[in-house]
This record gives C-alpha cells, sequence and structure tokens, in this order.
C-alpha cells in the first residue's frame, strides 16, 4: 500500500482531508488490519499530513478547533507509535547490515544482538488480544471524528480561500528556511529534530496546495521531500542510538558490542548529515513557488 494519495475530484482542502479520513476509514477493516504494516504505515502518513492540513487551515477553521485537532491526531498516531517503531528500527538494522561493506564479525554480532533485542515480545503484555481491539475502537471513533470535523469547516471553504491558505504556506516555509540555515550551522539534536518537523509540514503542505490548484508537484517539492526523507532516517538513526544506550545501562548488552554499534551508526550518521547539509543548501539557493 503506497501513502495515503488525494481524490483526483476533490477541489477543497476539507475535501482532500474527508478523502485521507476514508482511506484510513476504508483500510480499518476489524482489529486484524493492525498487523498489516503497510496500514498502520498508512494510518501514521496520514496523522502527520492532516497535523500539516490543520496548521494550514487555522486562520480558517479557527485557531481553536485547529489545536484541538492537532492534538487528537498525536492521540492517533500514539496508539500505533510502538509497532511501527519497531517496524522502522528492524528495517534500519536490516539496511546497515546490507550497506556497510564488509562487516567485521564483532559489527555482525552486534546488528544481530540489536535486532534480536528488538524482537523481544513486552513483558507487560499480558493480553495482545484486548490491547489490538482497544486501539482498533480508539482508531475508528478517532478516524470518524477527524472526518467530521473537516466536513464541519466545508462551507467556510466556499468560495475557496486561497490567499489565506497561501499566508499560511509562505510562514511554513519561512520558519523551514529559518531552520535550515540554523542547522546548517549547528550540531545541535533539538534543532535537527525542529528542522525534521518543519521540512515535513511544509512538503505535506505543498502537496495539498498542488492538489487543490490540480497540479503536478515541480522540481522543489521533489527537493523538499527528499530533504525530509534524508531528515526523517538521520531520526530513526538518533532513535536507535538512544535505544543502544537504553540497553548498555539496563545490562542487555556488554560495553564490547555498545560500542560496536554505535561506531556503526556513527559512520552512518556522518555520510547522512554531508547529503542532508548538501539538500539544505539546495532549499535555501531555489526559492520555489510559494
Amino acid at each position: 500500500m503506497a501513502d495515503s494519495h488525494f481524490d483526483p475530484d476533490a477541489r477543497t482542502l476539507p475535501e482532500l482531508a474527508v478523502g485521507i479520513c476514508e482511506e484510513c476509514l476504508s483500510a480499518l477493516d476489524g482489529p486484524e488490519s493492525l498487523d498489516n504494516e503497510e496500514t498502520v504505515h498508512l494510518f501514521r502518513v496520514s496523522t502527520k499530513r492532516l497535523r500539516a492540513a490543520w496548521h494550514l487551515d487555522r486562520k480558517i477553521a479557527g485557531s481553536s478547533l485547529s489545536k484541538e485537532r492537532r492534538k487528537a491526531l498525536r492521540g492517533l498516531s500514539a496508539c500505533l507509535a510502538g509497532a511501527r517503531d519497531q517496524s522502522v528500527l528492524l528495517d534500519l538494522i536490516e539496511d546497515l547490515r546490507h550497506s556497510e561493506g564488509d562487516l567485521s564479525e564483532r559489527a555482525t554480532d552486534a546488528l544481530n544482538q540489536a535486532e534480536a533485542q528488538l524482537r523481544e515480545p513486552p513483558g507487560s503484555r499480558e493480553s495482545p488480544a484486548v490491547e489490538t481491539e482497544s486501539v482498533y475502537e480508539q482508531l475508528l471513533l478517532g478516524w470518524k471524528a477527524e472526518k467530521e470535523a473537516w466536513r464541519s469547516t466545508e462551507a467556510r471553504h466556499t468560495p475557496h480561500p486561497r490567499r489565506a491558505i497561501r499566508h499560511q504556506l509562505r510562514q511554513s516555509r519561512r520558519k523551514a528556511e529559518k531552520l535550515t540555515r540554523q542547522a546548517l550551522k549547528s550540531e545541535d539534536p533539538a534543532l535537527w529534530h525542529e528542522w525534521r518537523k518543519s521540512v515535513k509540514r511544509l512538503r505535506y503542505q505543498r502537496e495539498f496546495v498542488a492538489a487543490i490548484q490540480q497540479r503536478k508537484p515541480g522540481k522543489t517539492d521533489e527537493r523538499i521531500s527528499l530533504l525530509g526523507s534524508r531528515l526523517g532516517e538521520r531520526n530513526d538513526l538518533a532513535n536507535l542510538a538512544h535505544l543502544v544506550d537504553q540497553w548498555k545501562e539496563q545490562g542487555l548488552i556488554d560495553a564490547q558490542l555498545h560500542g560496536a554499534l554505535r561506531q556503526i551508526i556513527a559512520g552512518r550518521e556522518r555520510h547522512l548529515k554531508r547529503n542532508i547539509r548538501r539538500h539544505g543548501r539546495k532549499l535555501l539557493s531555489r526559492k520555489g513557488r510559494s
């Protein structure tokens, strides 16, 4: 299943958002649907897109409703965080295993140990079936509420408020550019985290605007999307590094394996950061159309 797509017949932001909600409701076909990794990915991406849409719409829908719905979407995303994060990190370990050239025996053993730790079943889950049923109910109610919230704003989008949406898009662009300039000169993890979020929001908002205007995304959109993806990969590496440190503190891996894992992660991060900075400079050098 690909990332959530837009309804080709939609003309307004609420129509596009309702289409995303309907796609998620259609994919939510019983508690067993949550065992499907692609379905869980669809839900996580959709919550991020819709949060970006509420930022884009906040002057029209009202800041109170926008803030309320963004909080509700964060709650939906949190329902799925554990399984999705585990899947992402397992994929990352597999990628590290096959893209780092000829690994030493110690490095191979370290990655195998990391995979084994990630696959350990959580001891607190006494009844997975009951937990899955509960998450399913939360998602079902959540997606229905999100759909109705967007429908409640439809009247405010007739005639289409292009000026308000473009104003919000320009604000997102300026914020992303400001954080890009700051992050290119910094190693601060918190700053890079905010940079990643701003680029993702800009990407999703530009996708909404392109869909409203019924045009294909351009080269600037491709650059922003690629930068966002690279920043996401770097964030996954940071999450893995944090987890590896926790394992060492808890005595789940020894110092030698911890050092080997950290060395592998650091090597990938150095290469990735060079790539990210190159794409960041391109974002600043080409203003693009907002």
